[in-house]
């Protein structure tokens, strides 16, 4: 399970990877703003590799390491790097860094929901798309 601090760990090596990566497109994202929200989840809002008026948002979830591993639309973490059977939360930032954000959306551009200010997100979605916390 999770820690308080592993999503800020995740974020913290999936924003780092995204300066260094040479796997996909990962140095080409632009993030536009980044949080942990709560402890087993990450949300990123970004510009994707070659893109420079879309803005997308991701939101990832410890639990999305865990799941059975079948691929299904909007789910990237089905391969990637092996994070072990506790989600090591580095192997899980690289694995968004460099297998979600820089890879370009293609079909994931259906799946997407926009919220008020025009962010179209995708990954672990509730009914509610993420909101930044206030401070």
């Amino acid at each position: 399970m999770t820690s308080p601090e592993w999503s800020e760990i995740a974020l913290a090596a999936c924003l780092e990877r995204l300066q260094v990566s040479m796997v996909t497109a990962a140095q080409l994202v632009h993030v536009v703003d980044a949080w942990a929200e709560g402890p087993d989840t990450l949300c990123i809002v970004y510009r994707p590799p070659g893109e420079t008026r879309s803005v997308v948002g991701l939101r990832r979830r410890w639990h999305d390491a865990v799941q059975p591993g079948e691929w299904r639309l909007g789910n990237l973490m089905a391969w990637g790097y092996d994070v072990g059977p506790d989600v090591d939360p580095v192997a899980f930032g690289h694995n968004v860094a460099d297998f979600d954000l820089g890879e370009p959306l293609g079909m994931i551009r259906r799946a997407l929901r926009y919220d008020a200010r025009g962010v179209g997100w995708w990954g672990s979605l509730g009914d509610e798309l993420p909101t930044r916390p206030a401070g």
